[in-house]
């Protein structure tokens, strides 16, 4: 648990911090095919059109890299639509003039919800000029307000996030890996076991391999022992390491893409460490040691990678993908990507805390103190920056001290967890001030004491 925590936010610096003032950022290589279309016939014979994306992600480095790639699809339709005040419709333009005022919902199913955002009796209500929407309180990740990106919806495109649809999924396996003229069970059989991974280096040549899935020319000299393929997020998700050397195969699908694309972008976060460790203040190593305080700087690096979709509405599928251009992007995020994380890193400074009381408890010497911090993945080091993560994420002072040890911080590590469970379902993400911040509301008829009468 700590230790995927830990990999989450990808907080692995150096023993011994004297040594070295920069940390080194690791990096995974990217490679992917053009994005496609697919057809998908349902059994009550509908046609539904699907994208999907094939990619790989190799592990160059000598260590283990924690598995956080999230590559999404931006898709414009022509800017000049907006011109044309016959194709857009008015409650289109009242939303974008009132766009700087509304807020964002970032919704478990990947959808993102724009308007005037209220929240009471763990309901969110959106609103915008021609539309009502209410949601639960678990079906909101993120409340982001006064985001930027509202006007970006409205102006130029959508994001699109992956979808799990296991039974589209498995279709289209079946086609790139072309397992076509064999039996359902055989082709199930195939692509779990590519999923699960090489056990061996596949050999095509082998007349004695009785494994259907290396028996596809393609798959020479591409892929090795250990290797997984056609993961979806999820599954990569669970890989939660890629191993030095490693490759992983992913298949990204998106639903609801506009017919009228003009410009996709593959946009991928995750390929390059979002910490970055900054050097000390002119003489502050020397006169603090150990005690120095880090300057962590949090850097989302994004890989965008642009095509072009020309042609028009009518016959998609024969229009080509054109590539025209890839650059890298820095985008500024919260220290912390969700609520649910901020839950984990609290939850896993109460576990550190736990340990240490159980171990001081049961006599532990430091040599073996040590050794199960090693094992559980978390130790002083881990907790000092966890804190400071929270604290640059929330704002909130909660009189953690850096100098002392995880023992000695007993009272504020319960503090932020108290703080946690009472504000959790008020949180909310500021754009502007780039931290969550606790949204208040008071309830009918409360009175402020220092109101005039």
């Amino acid at each position: 648990m700590a230790k995927s925590i830990m990999a989450l936010l990808v907080l692995l610096v150096a023993a011994n911090l004297a040594e070295a003032q920069v940390r080194d950022r690791w990096h995974l290589d990217w490679k992917n095919e053009k994005p496609q279309m697919f057809m998908y016939r349902t059994p009550d014979d509908k046609i539904e059109v699907y994208w999907y994306l094939r990619y790989e992600v190799v592990n160059r480095s000598s260590r283990p890299v924690p598995v956080i790639v999230d590559p999404i699809m931006y898709v414009e339709t022509g800017r000049e639509m907006l011109a044309d005040i016959s194709k857009v419709d008015r409650h289109l333009l009242k939303d974008r003039m009132a766009a700087k005022g509304y807020d964002m919902l970032v919704l478990r199913d990947g959808r993102k919800v724009y308007g005037k955002v209220t929240f009471s009796g763990d309901k969110y209500e959106v609103r915008t000029s021609g539309t009502f929407e209410s949601h639960s309180g678990s079906e909101v990740v993120r409340w982001v307000k006064n985001s930027g990106e509202v006007l970006e919806l409205l102006k130029y495109g959508r994001y699109h996030s992956p979808v799990t649809d296991p039974i589209v999924e498995f279709k289209i396996i079946e086609s790139v890996a072309r397992l076509g003229n064999r039996s359902p069970g055989i082709v199930r059989e195939s692509i779990e076991a590519y999923k699960r991974g090489f056990t061996r280096d596949p050999k095509v040549w082998d007349p004695a391999e009785k494994n259907y899935l290396v028996k596809d020319s393609w798959l020479k000299g591409r892929w090795k022992k250990g290797d997984r393929l056609f993961l979806s997020p999820r599954e990569m998700r669970r890989q939660r390491y890629i191993q030095p050397g490693q490759k992983l195969g992913g298949l990204a699908i998106f639903r609801n893409v506009s017919n009228r694309a003009k410009r996709i972008e593959v946009q991928v976060s995750g390929l390059v460490d979002i910490v970055k460790i900054e050097p000390y203040a002119e003489g502050e190593l020397e006169e603090k040691g150990e005690l120095a305080e880090m300057n962590i700087v949090y850097e989302n690096r994004v890989l965008k990678i642009v095509y072009a979709f020309p042609g028009d509405e009518v016959n998609r599928l024969e229009d080509m993908v054109l590539y025209k251009s890839q650059e890298w992007t820095t985008r500024r995020i919260g220290p912390i990507a969700d609520k649910e994380t901020i839950g984990k890193l609290v939850e896993a400074m109460v576990q550190g805390l736990r340990h240490e009381k159980d171990w001081k408890g049961e006599g532990k010497t430091g040599e073996e103190i040590d050794a199960l911090r090693e094992k559980e993945g978390i130790g002083p080091l881990d907790i000092r920056i966890v804190a400071r993560t929270l604290q640059i994420a929330t704002g909130q002072e909660f009189g953690f001290d850096p100098s002392a040890t995880i023992l000695g911080n007993e009272k504020s590590i319960w503090r932020m967890h108290e703080w946690w469970l009472t504000n959790k379902s008020r949180l909310a993400f500021n754009e502007i001030t780039n931290r969550y911040e606790v949204v208040r509301r008071e309830l009918p008829g409360t009175v402020d004491p220092d109101a005039n009468p």
